[in-house]
C-alpha cells in the first residue's frame, strides 16, 4: 500500500519541497493508511502561511539522506526487481509540466524533478538541452531545438537508419567510440534528440519517446509536405518533401506566419505544375524553384523579395500573377497569361514594363485591384498579341494612348468607377469588336477608339450623364459633339441635325465609310496658321463623297469634293474615288492632306490659277506616276508628295532654273525623277543631301538608270 501512495504523491505533489516527499517515503508500512494519506495531502498543499508553525527539528538534518534513499528506489529497485532496460529507468526522470525555461514557448516542454542526477544543462534561444547520469554511470541526454532543415535529416538518414512511426521520420545514427543511439526526430515545429548510452534497443527508444509526453499533434497534410524551421518567432519553408504537383504552401503554420522559402527548397521538383504563394512571404531565397522544368502557374499574391535564379530553368511558366517588381524574376518566353498586382496602392512603377517586352507570346493581362490609374508610359501601348486586357474596379483613370495600336486585342471590359479616357486610349486596336462606356465616365479624349475597324458600335451606360450613344456612335449627352464613329461600321452616314462640332479623330481610318453628310453650321474646319484644314477623313479609303446638308457659311460641296465657301481651297477629296481627277479653276490653294490616302488616283490637272501645294496634299497617292505643275504654282511646301513612290515625273511651265526655286522647299520627293520644263528640256534630277526620298530610280527612255544628258551637259543634283 506504500508503495501505491508514493506513486500517487508524487503525481499529485509535484510542488512540495523535497523533504517533505523523503520524509512521508521514510514512514513505516503500518503508519501509511488512506486516511492518514488524505490528510498528509491535504496539509502540504495549503499555503505555508496558514500551516501550522513547527520548532526546527533535528532530525531535519537527516533530509538529505532520505531524499538520495528515496531517488535510489526509483532507479535502483526498478532495475534489480523487474529487469528493466536503461530506457525503462530512465523515462522517470522525464514529467510534462508547464512551459519549459529559457526562451522557447511551446507545448512540448519538460520538467525534472530528479535534479540530484542533473549534471548538465544549457538553455539558449535556440535550444534547450539536458544531461543526466544515472545510478549505473549511465549518459542519457536530450536536446530539444528550433527545426532543423531537410540537409539535415538526409545527412542523418546517410550516417544511420531512418524508421517512420506515426508519420514521423525518427534517424538512429550511432556515433564512433559511443555504444547507444542517437535518435533524431522533427515534429515540423521542433527537433529533438535523444541519446541512451549502452542502450541499442530500437523499441526501448520508442518506449522512452513515448513516456516523454511529449505531446505532438497528428500531422496536418501541410505537415508531412514541408519541413519549416522558426527564427525569431516567423516560420519558413526549409524543404518541399512531398510529390504533389499543386502543393499548398501555408500562410500559417501553428499560429505564426510562414514569411520566407529557403534555398533550394523545391530545387528540381520536375512534377510541380503549379504553385500558389500566400501574401505572408516576403522572401524567396536562391534557387528555391530553380530546376522546376513543369512548372506552368505561379501565384505570388503580394510583392517579395526574390533572390538570383529563384526561378532559374523555369521556362514552362505559363500563368503568372505577381507584383509589378517581381515580373523580372521570371522567365518569360512562353508566358501566356499575366495577372499583375499593385506594389503599392493607386499607382505604377515607372519602369513597370520594362521586362514586358520579353513576353513575346503573351495573350491576356489582367490590372489587379488597387490600381486607379495607367499612364501611358506603363509598356502596354504596341504590344502586338495581347487578345484579352481585364481592368479592375479599382481604375478611375486611362492615359492618353495606353493601349494604342494592341491589334490583336478582342475585347476590353470598362469597369463602373472608370472616370477618364484619355485621348487615343485604344487607338489602332483594330480587332477590338465592341465595347460599353459605364455610366461613371465623365470625360473621354479625342480619337479614342480612332483606328479601330472591327469595332461596329459603342454602347453607352443609359445612366451616364455625359455621354450617349446614338446608332452606336459615340455622342456628347447634349448631342451637340460627335466624340467618336465607330470605324468598323460600314456605309454613307448621316450626322444629326444639331451636331455642331465632330471631334478631330471621330472618323479617321473608317474603311468601310463609303459617304458621308454634314450639317451645315458646324465647325468643321481647323486651321493651321494662317492655313485652312480639313482632315477630319483621313484614311477613310472607301470614301467616294462629301455632302452639305444646306448653305455652310464655310465649306462647300462640289461633286462629293469639298472646297471652302469662296472656292479658292480644295479642302478634301474622298480617298475611295478612282481614276482621274482635274481641279477646277479658280483654285488657288490644295490645302494639308487634301488628297492624302487617295491611292487610286491615276492623274490629277492642277489649272493656272494653283498657287501653293501644301504639306501632305498628295501623302500616299502611290497611283500617281507623273503630274503637271502650271507655271502658277510658287510654294511646294515640305512633304507634299511624300510616299508617292510611284511618281517619278514632272512637267513645269517655266524653265530650270525657277523649278529650282520651288523643289528647293521640297521634301519627301520620289528619289530620283525626270523634270521637263517649258522650253521642253529635260534634267534627270537627284534629291539634296538631307532631302528624304520614298520612291526607286526611274528608267530613262534607254531603259537603264543612268542620268539623260541636258542642254549644258550632265544632270546634277541639287
Amino acid at each position: 500500500m506504500k508503495k501505491e501512495m508514493i506513486e500517487r504523491l508524487k503525481a499529485a505533489l509535484l510542488t512540495v519541497e523535497r523533504e517533505e516527499l523523503a520524509r512521508f517515503e521514510a514512514l513505516p508500512e503500518a503508519a501509511v493508511s488512506p486516511d492518514f494519506a488524505e490528510r498528509f495531502v491535504a496539509r502540504l498543499n495549503e499555503k505555508p502561511e496558514k500551516r501550522p508553525a513547527r520548532p526546527f527539528p533535528l532530525r531535519r538534518l537527516i533530509v538529505p539522506v532520505a531524499a538520495a534513499l528515496a531517488l535510489a528506489f526509483l532507479f535502483i529497485v526498478p532495475v534489480s526487481a523487474d529487469g528493466k532496460t536503461l530506457a525503462g529507468v530512465v523515462k522517470d526522470l522525464f514529467v510534462s509540466s508547464s512551459p519549459s525555461p529559457g526562451s522557447i514557448t511551446t507545448d512540448y516542454t519538460l520538467d525534472i524533478p530528479n535534479k540530484d542526477h542533473l549534471v548538465k544543462k544549457n538553455f539558449t534561444s535556440t535550444s534547450h538541452s539536458w544531461v543526466w547520469k544515472t545510478t549505473e554511470g549511465k549518459t542519457v541526454s536530450f536536446t530539444q531545438t528550433r527545426s532543423r532543415s531537410a540537409s539535415f535529416y538526409e545527412r542523418r538518414k546517410k550516417e544511420g537508419e531512418e524508421i517512420v512511426r506515426d508519420g514521423l521520420s525518427y534517424y538512429f545514427v550511432q556515433k564512433e567510440n559511443e555504444s547507444g543511439y542517437h535518435v533524431f526526430w522533427d515534429t515540423g515545429e521542433y527537433g529533438f534528440e535523444l541519446f541512451l548510452e549502452g542502450e541499442t534497443d530500437r523499441e526501448a527508444y520508442f518506449a522512452l519517446i513515448q513516456t516523454l509526453h511529449i505531446d505532438v499533434p497528428p500531422p496536418q497534410k501541410e505537415d508531412a509536405f514541408f519541413r519549416f524551421t522558426q527564427p525569431d518567432g516567423n516560420y519558413y519553408i526549409a524543404q518541399y518533401i512531398g510529390s504533389e504537383d499543386d502543393p499548398k504552401i501555408p500562410a500559417f503554420y501553428r499560429g505564426f506566419p510562414v514569411w520566407l522559402i529557403d534555398v533550394r527548397s523545391f530545387q528540381n521538383c520536375t512534377f510541380l505544375t503549379t504553385i500558389h504563394i500566400p501574401a505572408s512571404i516576403r522572401q524567396i531565397q536562391f534557387g528555391a524553384f530553380e530546376g522546376c522544368v513543369n512548372l506552368k502557374t505561379v501565384t505570388l499574391e503580394k510583392h517579395a523579395m526574390i533572390a538570383n535564379n529563384a526561378f532559374r530553368g523555369c521556362n514552362a511558366i505559363e500563368n503568372l500573377t505577381c507584383s509589378q517588381q517581381d515580373l523580372s524574376s521570371f522567365p518569360k518566353e512562353n508566358l501566356k497569361t499575366l495577372k499583375l498586382l499593385p506594389d503599392r496602392p493607386n499607382d505604377f512603377v515607372s519602369d513597370t514594363f520594362v521586362s514586358f517586352r520579353d513576353c513575346p507570346n503573351l495573350r491576356s493581362l489582367e490590372i489587379g485591384e488597387g490600381f486607379t490609374s495607367i499612364p501611358s508610359y506603363s509598356g502596354i501601348r504596341g504590344y502586338p498579341l495581347l487578345e484579352e486586357i481585364k481592368l479592375p474596379q479599382s481604375l478611375k483613370k486611362i492615359d492618353n494612348s495606353t493601349f494604342q495600336s494592341c491589334k490583336n486585342l478582342k475585347e476590353i471590359i470598362l469597369q463602373d468607377g472608370l472616370e477618364e479616357i484619355g485621348s487615343h486610349a485604344f487607338e489602332n486596336c483594330e480587332k477590338l469588336e465592341t465595347v460599353t462606356i459605364p455610366k461613371s465616365v465623365t470625360k473621354i479624349g479625342s480619337g479614342v477608339f480612332a483606328g479601330c475597324i472591327s469595332l461596329r458600335e459603342i454602347n453607352v451606360d443609359p445612366e451616364n450623364p455625359a455621354y450617349s450613344s446614338v446608332d452606336g456612335v459615340l455622342f456628347t449627352k447634349d448631342g451637340k459633339e460627335l466624340v467618336q464613329y465607330p470605324g468598323g461600321k460600314t456605309g454613307a452616314y448621316r450626322i444629326p441635325d444639331g451636331t455642331e462640332k465632330v471631334s478631330p479623330s471621330a472618323f479617321r481610318s473608317c474603311p468601310g465609310l463609303t459617304e458621308i453628310t454634314l450639317p451645315a453650321g458646324g465647325e468643321w474646319l481647323a486651321t493651321k496658321g494662317k492655313e485652312y484644314t480639313f482632315t477630319l477623313f483621313r484614311d477613310c479609303s472607301a470614301l467616294r463623297a462629301v455632302w452639305i446638308d444646306g448653305d455652310d457659311p464655310q465649306i462647300r460641296s462640289v461633286d462629293g469634293v469639298l472646297f471652302t465657301k469662296d472656292g479658292t481651297t480644295l479642302l478634301c477629296y474622298p480617298a475611295g474615288r478612282e481614276g482621274a481627277y482635274e481641279i477646277p479653276d479658280g483654285v488657288t490653294a490644295i490645302a494639308f492632306g487634301a488628297f492624302m490616302g487617295s491611292r487610286n488616283l491615276t492623274a490629277v490637272t492642277l489649272p493656272g490659277t494653283v498657287t501653293e501645294i501644301r504639306i501632305f496634299a498628295f501623302q500616299k497617292c502611290t497611283s500617281l506616276t507623273s503630274l503637271h505643275i502650271p507655271y502658277s504654282v510658287t510654294l511646294i511646301s515640305g512633304s507634299a508628295f511624300y510616299d508617292c513612290d510611284n511618281l517619278t515625273a514632272f512637267s513645269y511651265d517655266g524653265t530650270l532654273a525657277e523649278w529650282n526655286t520651288i523643289q528647293a522647299k521640297m521634301d519627301g520627293i520620289p528619289a530620283q525623277y525626270i523634270l521637263t520644263a517649258a522650253d521642253g528640256t529635260k534634267d534627270f534630277r537627284r534629291p539634296r543631301p538631307g532631302q528624304t526620298t520614298t520612291a526607286a530610280v526611274p528608267e530613262t527612255d534607254a531603259g537603264t538608270a543612268a542620268a539623260p544628258e541636258t542642254a549644258a551637259g550632265t544632270a546634277a543634283g541639287l
